[in-house]
Formats: structure tokens, sequence, C-alpha cells
């Protein structure tokens, strides 16, 4: 499926999907990577060192509520002072959400109705960057993730970090799974609230309007930002046929059905992705967005991820809060996340330059 996003700035962007298999478990699961272009006006004449982004998405959302994100960051990007432009952005789909979910519908409810952990995101991941879709060794080529994504993303980076050289010239998070095994009890207790109030949550309305009404009033989607909710309501449900639906009536559901959104929240998986960031960090220039709101974790859980932080900053190849958003930073503020997000590749571009006239300079 492909189609147009009208972006700020009267920017044109392009949405393509491609499938993407990967073996799992002796299971072959498909996921969809959509990449989001400038249209074929607004691309013409991109320089050749322009940025290929790959971005994984947080658990329990929808690829499309980034959509407003990453309209606003093209447009900082292609502003005429930006000193650099990007060419793709891609949105990589985890296996059990979405669209991709029902791709693989079966398996998922034969197989995996109690734990389908981070861990896979990454296989996927790793999947997709080794497709072709991308060049994985692209000097061009930048991670970016958020939340639950940001653990695949970087499972996925440290797995090809080993074994095919990856060596991106950064990656950047956004409110990263940072967390170690001080908090293991708060975490398990973290996912098993999440998994009681997943069975008690509603999952059938009459239609779109309603379903969107109901979860405006619920945390976290209350905060929300009015076209990140547009994106929500167009992308986000599916029709339950009325012959299997209560009182054979049709109704809609979320596209990723609780049950999987359940599965996906599991503490062990965090907590190894926790542990490899902090390997990587000295080894990878990595970029850490965090939310001034602390609205998603428990208070133990956000004092061992300050500590951590803390430790880590002066290694760090830069560090920003967005102000005013939560732990769902690019749905509640999708503008300042964009800046967040285009000053963490300025400060990489400043990186780069830098290197590149240092060694220019030594060789004179």
């Amino acid at each position: 499926m492909d189609f147009t996003v009208s972006g700020p700035n009267g920017i044109h962007l392009s949405v393509k999907r491609r499938v993407v298999e990967y073996t799992q478990d002796g299971f072959t699961f498909s996921y969809y990577a959509s990449c989001v272009s400038p249209s074929r006006e607004d691309c013409s004449g991109l320089p050749a060192d322009s940025l290929t982004l790959v971005i994984a998405h947080g658990l329990g959302l929808y690829v499309e509520t980034y959509y407003p994100m990453i309209s606003h960051l093209y447009a900082r990007s292609h502003d005429p002072n930006s000193p650099f432009r990007i060419r793709a952005v891609w949105l990589i789909e985890h296996a059990n959400h979405n669209d991709s979910s029902m791709l693989n519908e079966s398996t998922l409810k034969s197989h995996y109705t109690k734990l389908f952990p981070i861990q896979y995101f990454g296989h996927g991941i790793v999947a997709f960057l080794k497709s072709g879709l991308v060049d994985l060794h692209d000097p061009n080529l930048i991670p970016v993730a958020h939340c639950g994504g940001a653990g695949g993303m970087v499972l996925a980076v440290d797995t090809l970090f080993r074994h095919d050289r990856f060596q991106p010239r950064c990656a950047i998070l956004i409110e990263p799974l940072l967390f170690d095994r001080r908090v293991e009890a708060p975490f398990r207790d973290f996912t098993n609230r999440v998994h009681v109030y997943n069975k008690k949550r509603e999952h059938l309305w009459q239609n779109v309007d309603e379903a969107i009404a109901y979860h405006t009033k619920k945390h976290p989607w209350n905060t929300w930002d009015l076209e990140v909710l547009r994106w929500m309501s167009r992308s986000a449900f599916r029709t339950v046929p009325s012959t299997i639906s209560p009182n054979n009536k049709p109704f809609v559901t979320l596209k990723t059905s609780l049950q999987q959104e359940s599965a996906s929240f599991e503490f062990d998986g965090p907590l190894i992705a926790g542990s490899v960031l902090l390997e990587l960090i000295p080894k990878l220039p990595v970029h850490i967005i965090m939310a001034e709101k602390q609205n998603m974790w428990s208070p133990p859980m956000y004092e061992n991820q300050v500590d951590l932080l803390d430790r880590s900053k002066s290694q760090l190849a830069s560090f920003r809060v967005i102000s005013g958003a939560g732990h769902c930073a690019p749905q509640d503020n999708p503008v300042d996340s964009a800046a967040a997000l285009f000053e963490a590749l300025l400060a990489d571009y400043t990186r780069c330059a830098a290197q590149t006239a240092s060694s220019q300079t030594a060789k004179l």
C-alpha cells in the first residue's frame, strides 16, 4: 500500500510498504517495513550523503502515530539552513503489532499467546537491515528507536556489530529501556499490572469514533497530539465481522490484540537489552532523548534509570530532554520530539564534520 502524507512547509511525503520475513522457532514471520520519503519533486537534487533513518516503534504503539514527528523532522532537515538532508525514514513494525499481526495471526494465536519478547523484535530488525532494502554498511544509515523498539534495536545493533561488522555512525534512542537487574522485581510487578489491566480493558466498539473517545480518556492516549489521534483513528482499528462479534453486529477492535500487547510486555528482554546498551555506549556514539514527565514506570524503576543515565552521560554522544512530554513523547509532542531528534542528528553531523576536518588537516 502506497500513499502520501502532507507535512508542514508544503512537504509531501510518500509512504511505501514492503514485506520482510524472518524465521523464529521454526515459524516464518512476516511484517511490514514502511518507507517514508519525500515525493519525487521534494527529493530531487538530494546530496549523496543524505541520511537514511531506521525507526523501531514502541510496544503497544502504531507506526502511523510516528508520521507527525517524521513530517516535522523532514520540514527541519529540508530547511535551507539545515546542513544535512534526510533521504528516507523506514519504520519497522513488530511482527505481532498492527497490520503485521494480521499477517501472522494464525501462528500468534496458536503458539504465542503468553510471550512474544523484544528479542523477536530484534530478530526482525536484523532481518530488515540484511534484506537489501537498505545498505547495511551505508555510512549514512542511522538506527533510531523508541521505548520497547529501542530494546529490540539495541539487541539488533549488537548482533550485527559482533557478526556482520555493522558500525552505524550513531544510534538515537528515545525513552529507551535502560534498567538493570536491581529492578527485576518492580519490572515484573509492572508487567503483571499491564497483563491484569489488559484483561479488563474494553476491546470492542460500535465504531471508530466511539473507540477513540474511549482511548482519549485513558493513559497514555489522553495526552496525545490531535494529529497523532487522527492517524490512530485512520490506522489502528479493524472491523470484527458480525458473524463472530457479540449480538451478531459488526464492531471495531484494535489491530494489535490486547493478548499480543500483553505478550510483548515482559521484563527479562528489556533487562537484557539494558545491559547490552550499557556495553554499547562506549563503543558507539549513542544519543539519548528522554521525556520530562515520568509517567510510565514505577518510582524505583525511574530511580534506577536516572542512576544508570547519570553514570553513562559522560560517554553519551548527546543527551536531551523533551519538555512537557511523557514516555510516549513522539505521540504527546511530535513537534518537540522532531526538534530533539533533529538536534541529535545535528550533533552527530557536527561530530562527523569535525572528524573529517581533523583527518584532512593531519594529511597536510
